[in-house]
């Protein structure tokens, strides 16, 4: 999902596309993102066990869904 709001390199933006962005839709997306990313975390807490498989499962979702 994250990546198809920042897939793009800044780098191919052209300064007149970057500019167009408004403050308050990259603030939103950003917003989603961080609450994403915080409802993700909330439950690797439940996950805890001896040897945390759990926790390391979900890492490696994390990292998966990062990639």
């Amino acid at each position: 999902m994250l990546p198809q709001y920042y897939d793009i390199p800044a780098a191919e933006r052209s300064e007149d596309e970057q500019a167009a962005l408004r403050q308050d839709v990259v603030l939103s997306v950003e917003a989603d993102c961080y609450w994403c990313l915080c409802k993700l975390v909330e439950g690797i807490q439940d996950h805890y066990t001896y040897a945390q498989p759990g926790i390391q499962r979900t890492v490696f979702q994390l990292q998966a869904l990062a990639m």
